[in-house]
């Protein structure tokens, strides 16, 4: 099973009006766990995501590697091969850019994928083998810098359209 770690990294409105999207876009992907991690300081995020059974997160920065850990803790861990992390303002993500991230992450045997839309935005799934890893990472550590000393061990993936 891959869960999904949502990042709400901005309190622009039109972050929240991406959460149905985002969130459905999971669900037609079989992805069916959802954590989201969100601004402590920002309170509408639960109504925006309470429609959708989203575990919700509060932390200071939803970008560090401290805060991924604290979404990967949260995440049902029965099974759990992996997470996919999504920003809500990667605005390309839709059912067929998950699905294809999945399926080249089952296909792979990739520790990582990134799926990078040519809009610049990106997901990223995350293989359970990396998980103690993040975890040991440093308070202000970013996943970017894990991800770097893995980079040979990437799946990389760009798609034109959405």
């Amino acid at each position: 099973m891959v869960s999904a770690i949502i990042v709400a990294n901005t309190t622009h409105s039109v972050s929240k009006s991406q959460v149905p999207r985002v969130v459905e876009a999971l669900k037609l992907s079989r992805v069916l766990n959802c954590v989201a991690l969100v601004p402590e300081h920002e309170q509408a995020w639960q109504q925006a995501f309470s429609p959708y059974q989203t575990k919700l997160i509060k932390v200071a920065d939803p970008a560090t590697t401290r805060a991924i850990s604290a979404g990967i803790a949260a995440c049902d861990q029965k099974d759990l091969h992996g997470v996919i992390i999504v920003p809500l303002d990667a605005a390309a993500t839709t059912q067929g850019v998950v699905a294809a991230a999945l399926h080249q992450f089952w296909t792979s045997h990739q520790p990582v994928v990134v799926a990078q839309m040519t809009d610049g935005s990106r997901i990223t799934i995350i293989s359970n083998r990396l998980f103690e890893e993040i975890h040991r990472a440093g308070e202000a550590a970013m996943l970017s810098e894990i991800l770097l000393t893995h980079s040979s061990d990437t799946r990389s993936v760009r798609f034109d359209q959405a």
